[in-house]
C-alpha cells in the first residue's frame, strides 16, 4: 500500500492526495502480476471531479 501528497508548483492547482493498494502474484517463477487500485482526492490536473478512482493491472515477465 502507498500513499502520496502532491503540491502543485501553481497555486491555481488544488493538492492531491493519491492512495493505491496492490497484490503482487507470482504464478510461476517468470511471469508476475500485480492487480491495484488507486484513489485520487482532488486531482491536482482537474477540478470536475473530487475522487478518481483506478482499478489496473501490471505484467511482469522476465528471461
Amino acid at each position: 500500500m502507498g500513499v502520496s501528497w502532491g503540491d502543485p508548483s501553481n497555486p491555481a492547482l488544488r493538492d492531491q492526495i493519491t492512495t493505491e493498494a496492490f497484490y503482487r502474484l507470482t504464478l510461476v517463477q517468470n511471469f508476475v502480476i500485480t492487480p491495484s487500485i488507486q484513489w485520487v482526492k482532488n486531482p491536482a490536473a482537474t477540478t470536475a471531479f473530487d475522487d478518481v478512482l483506478t482499478a489496473g493491472i501490471r505484467v511482469r515477465v522476465t528471461f
